[in-house]
């Protein structure tokens, strides 16, 4: 083989290799826009209307047993008997239906911080019923601990699910 030869063949190969190259930089380039690409939820879906429905019943009944006890019109037992019967039913069914819920493609984003957001929330309230029961102070101290912690992660599951319903409007 000649020297002329060699020089064409690695230039062949030099210019084959920048090609490759190439195209990978620009399928990833366009797959990582395609991802990053936010898919905007949507709101009509039957699920996302009853979640929206429910949260806002159970925060009202929660909020509202939560002053009643506050103006001293019932204890810290009717208060956790109150979020028991008031609250979390509704939480929970909405919570398990959403869960065992195929989401639609577009929703799927949605779906996946409403279930961490309910999950939250729920455990939030069965901590703060529980050290209303609780007899002991020390007690009462690590369920208040666990129900702040969760309360902390709920709310901030909730802005998610905030922003994702303000850029589907």
């Amino acid at each position: 083989m000649t020297k002329r030869v060699r020089i064409v063949l690695a230039a062949v190969a030099i210019i084959a290799i920048a090609a490759t190259i190439l195209l990978l930089v620009m399928r990833d380039r366009h797959d990582s826009q395609s991802s990053s690409t936010p898919v905007t939820a949507d709101l009509t879906d039957p699920l996302i209307v009853q979640f929206r429905e429910t949260e806002r019943g159970c925060l009202t009944n929660f909020n509202s047993a939560l002053a009643r006890q506050r103006r001293n019109e019932i204890d810290e037992l009717a208060l956790a008997l109150a979020i028991d019967q008031e609250v979390l039913p509704a939480w929970q069914a909405l919570r398990s239906k959403l869960a065992t819920a195929k989401p639609p493609t577009r929703n799927a984003a949605l779906y996946k911080t409403l279930n961490d957001y309910l999950a939250a929330r729920e455990i939030a309230w069965q901590a703060y019923v529980a050290g209303l029961r609780s007899n002991s102070d020390a007690d009462a101290r690590r369920h208040y601990d666990i129900y702040h912690s969760k309360d902390a992660e709920a709310d901030a599951f909730a802005r998610e699910v905030g922003a994702m319903f303000r850029a589907a409007r």
